[in-house]
């Protein structure tokens, strides 16, 4: 069931994507949860398939993980840019490594120590790589910890401004409503008038 509603979601950024005149971004976080290829052999499919073919259909894929060997060498290799953030794990960096083509710079970027800070990674185009660092906000973090207190935060916000915009829909939904009741009872007074005319 959950394969069938996501290749029916893929279909439909798919064509949305050719047939309207804006770009999709698609952001899949925690993405190994959706690659695994014996629990998921479709989605890791239509990921791949994304990966490959997606900037052509105007689809703009965001892989997101924390250990870089969860994600195929289709969504690696294909990525625009790249960032890489600490990796613990040498099979990690090997990985990338091969599938990024990193260079012996860009490896000992890898290892060095401003990668380690919070917020520091090694961006990876095809035309250059260097380290940056994230200076996120507070306000901003919200939007990205963890951190289950804000978490929590970030779920209240969410709802709020769920209902703000449930809210409206049903202030449209209502004037809609009142105006297509005053164009039928227009519609019933001018087939009345011409009937006494």
């Amino acid at each position: 069931l959950c394969n069938f509603h996501l290749e029916e979601i893929f279909k439909q950024i798919e064509y949305a994507a050719q047939h309207e005149n804006f770009t999709i971004y698609l952001i899949i976080d925690e993405a190994w949860k959706l690659i695994y290829e014996e629990e998921n052999p479709l989605s890791k499919k239509l990921i791949s398939r994304l990966a490959r073919t997606g900037r052509a259909m105007n689809i703009g894929l965001w892989t997101i993980s924390q250990k870089p060997s969860d994600l195929t060498r289709d969504i690696h290799s294909s990525a625009a840019s790249s960032f890489i953030f600490q990796c613990k794990e040498n099979e990690d960096k090997r990985e990338l490594s091969s599938h990024l083509n990193l260079n012996e710079r860009e490896i000992q970027l890898l290892e060095s120590h401003e990668i380690k800070d919070r917020g520091t990674a090694l961006l990876k185009t095809s035309k250059f790589s260097a380290l940056i660092k994230f200076d996120t906000k507070a306000e901003e973090l919200i939007l990205f910890s963890s951190n289950a207190e804000l978490v929590k935060q970030r779920e209240i916000i969410f709802k709020e401004e769920l209902a703000a915009i449930r809210g409206a829909e049903l202030r449209l939904s209502e004037k809609a409503k009142k105006e297509a009741d005053q164009e039928a009872a227009l519609r019933t007074i001018k087939r009345i008038w011409r009937k006494m005319n």
